[in-house]
């Protein structure tokens, strides 16, 4: 994962033959969103005509299947204000809760069935904890905490 000064650096960067995109919209040297497309430019324009406005745009290829974890983890990381990031909010706060030290694993359902802790989904899906636990907590997709 990229640190927030190498996003910065990259702002400008732009691969219109990529699948994919997770994308940074900034205001000045404050990153305001981050969003996933396989339409970058569409997708710019939406958000221009929506009324937001930003003077410079951070964009990584990434294969379309990759998209939405690249995403979360970006959001869980830096809480961009437009965003909505209630739920990153609170996933965040329980995985600080919860992935600390001394505590029991969480099991977790997902679509490819149960595991037995984050962790071990989180290998199995090659995404980080944050991931596994921002889909779980949304409980949708065959996604969920399982309960004893």
């Amino acid at each position: 994962m990229l640190s927030l000064d190498e996003l910065r650096a990259a702002r400008k960067a732009y691969h219109p033959r990529a699948r994919g995109w997770v994308y940074f919209l900034w205001c000045g040297d404050e990153m305001k969103y981050v969003g996933k497309t396989s339409t970058l430019s569409q997708r710019l324009l939406v958000h221009w005509s929506s009324g937001r406005r930003f003077d410079a745009v951070t964009s990584i290829e990434c294969a379309e299947e990759d998209m939405a974890s690249v995403e979360i983890e970006y959001l869980t990381k830096y809480l961009p204000e437009w965003n909505d990031c209630h739920r990153a909010r609170k996933m965040k706060g329980l995985m600080n809760k919860y992935m600390g030290r001394g505590r029991p694993p969480r099991p977790v359902q997902t679509p490819k069935g149960s595991f037995a802790s984050v962790t071990l989904a989180a290998k199995a899906f090659g995404v980080t904890r944050q991931a596994v636990w921002y889909r779980a907590g949304l409980g949708k997709n065959g996604w969920g905490f399982l309960t004893d």
